[in-house]
């Protein structure tokens, strides 16, 4: 599914992986949690910074959903 937002806190909850686009082009890709934690692109690192809050990031069992 792709999803489409403006809202980073969202995005943060729901995605596995985003794309950050500036200006029409993508500057940064990744796992949702490396693109918050440690952001490369200058953009992302305002973007990142302007938060309100800390993001909440989806919780993740890696273990239960290879057992299944």
């Amino acid at each position: 599914m792709l999803f489409v937002s403006h809202d980073l806190l969202s995005v943060a909850a729901i995605c596995d992986r985003i794309a950050i686009i500036h200006d029409g082009e993508i500057v940064e890709t990744g796992e949702t949690e490396r693109i918050f934690m440690r952001p490369q692109h200058p953009y992302t690192q305002q973007l990142v910074a302007a938060l309100p809050a800390q993001p909440a990031f989806k919780q993740r069992n890696v273990a239960k959903i290879a057992a299944t």
